[in-house]
């Protein structure tokens, strides 16, 4: 039964998740329209973006992750009325994400010396190369767009980020329509084209976002004294001890994906194209979800600055409720419609690779519950600024449990492209058990001090 107690925080979290969760969406709006407009190419374009994907993500989500460490940091600010600290975060996350990215964008341009040697076809590998290229480039414009974003967000300032993140990707559509095809008198530059025009676009966010900033006069005092700010060592320390092991957390999350994928293109192109349709539609709903585990991040961290525990817990709780719900609706969607949901994907004669995606769409329903779950329970413990124990438990769950348990699964078992799938849904069930148990033990522990000391 719904009372009104839990009505508002459902409210609340939903009003804030929805603008966020289409903003996430956005990013994986890029891949998407790659994999969709790719993939009619044939399998080996398919195949070819996959691998590029699966190589640079691992760099690019350690970054995201870095850039959330603003998030709490703002929220927490806020709720303390202290303008003038959320005032030196922006200027302050600005400068860290930015150096962030252009490390992060040489890295990723020194990967594609290793990209021959991770044990994919040749014809794969010539396709990636040129997409990858592009996409490297991009890490630059996307982190500046990420730290802009992670700060309205922290004011609670949800809308106009989405805004910016799905203009650019219909941007992107559109130059991928152009650049892969050959429209409007351009030459037909197949998968490369779709790398071009993903740096395009994020180019555009990332800018369209900052003159945002810059001319709403509602946010004309967080932007005062940019010109003659210098680093702030001592800020910037606290992003980055937030934002660090929030990277690792993430990088070890999605790299544990991506060594999957690269095992799975131990089977073939065929298995490969297959995971990267299953793992696209589960990364597109993991990522609407993520919108509620954002939420709670900032209503958490807002509630922390306000000293506000038990407000804090219920909307906690709230969000665990919201985000099991919308995977359980996931979950039966991808069970239901298994067969027809590939289709969109490959080529109409590409049977064998609808089949093997159909199939992993299966455990991919499973796994759903636990992967929403231990996503916002993470994202909750965020907003309390835990993040040194959940990236120890991230480490244990998809290093020590999951990827080991896909190469048993898959390899010793002989349970093929399958096992590895069971390895992604025995880590992730560990990892939302325990994160849901450090929640509660930490948050009943705030609500018992405080009631302590207020005696």
């Amino acid at each position: 039964m719904l009372t009104a107690e839990s009505r508002y925080y459902y409210k609340k979290l939903i009003l804030l998740a929805i603008p966020i969760s289409l903003g996430q969406v956005g990013h994986l709006v890029t891949m998407l329209a790659d994999t969709i407009m790719v993939g009619r190419l044939g399998d080996t374009e398919l195949a070819g973006i996959s691998f590029a994907n699966n190589v640079f993500i691992f760099l690019f989500i350690f970054g995201l992750g870095l850039s959330t460490g603003l998030t709490p940091l703002v929220g927490k600010a806020s709720g303390e009325g202290n303008l003038g600290k959320c005032r030196q975060l922006l200027q302050q996350g600005l400068l860290f994400n930015l150096s962030a990215g252009l490390l992060f964008m040489v890295l990723n341009l020194f990967l594609i010396i290793a990209m021959p040697f991770l044990g994919q076809e040749t014809g794969v590998v010539d396709v990636a190369i040129p997409f990858y290229t592009y996409i490297a480039f991009s890490v630059l414009p996307i982190m500046g767009f990420a730290g802009l974003k992670q700060f309205l967000e922290g004011l609670g300032n949800t809308v106009p980020p989405m805004i910016i993140s799905l203009t650019g990707n219909i941007l992107n559509i559109i130059l991928n329509y152009v650049f892969i095809y050959g429209e409007l008198g351009f030459d037909a530059m197949g998968a490369e084209g779709s790398g071009l025009a993903t740096l395009i676009a994020r180019i555009f966010m990332f800018v369209g976002l900052g003159l945002y900033i810059y001319w709403d006069k509602k946010l004309r005092f967080y932007y005062q004294g940019f010109k003659q700010f210098k680093p702030d060592w001592l800020i910037l320390g606290e992003i980055g001890k937030i934002g660090f092991p929030v990277g690792l957390q993430f990088f070890m999350e999605v790299a544990a994906f991506a060594c999957g994928a690269i095992m799975m293109g131990w089977f073939g192109k065929v298995p490969q194209a297959a995971h990267h349709i299953a793992i696209t539609l589960a990364s597109a709903t993991f990522l609407t979800a993520s919108g509620f585990g954002m939420a709670s991040t900032i209503m958490i961290s807002n509630y922390h600055g306000k000293h506000q525990y038990i407000e804090l817990r219920k909307a906690g709780h709230a969000a665990f409720r919201l985000v099991f719900v919308f995977m359980g609706c996931t979950a039966l969607a991808f069970a239901f419609f298994r067969n027809e949901l590939p289709t969109f994907f490959a080529k109409a004669d590409s049977v064998e690779v609808m089949t093997i995606a159909s199939g992993l769409l299966i455990i991919a329903a499973i796994f759903q519950l636990s992967d929403g779950l231990q996503m916002v329970v993470i994202s909750s413990l965020r907003g309390l600024a835990d993040v040194q124990i959940p990236m120890f438990i991230a480490f244990v769950a998809y290093w020590v449990i999951a990827l080991p348990c896909s190469y048993v699964f898959a390899f010793v078992l002989d349970l093929g492209p399958p096992g590895i799938w069971y390895g992604y849904l025995t880590g992730l069930t560990c990892a939302a058990v325990s994160l849901f148990i450090r929640f509660e033990i930490l948050t009943k522990g705030l609500i018992k001090r405080h009631d302590t000391l207020g005696n």
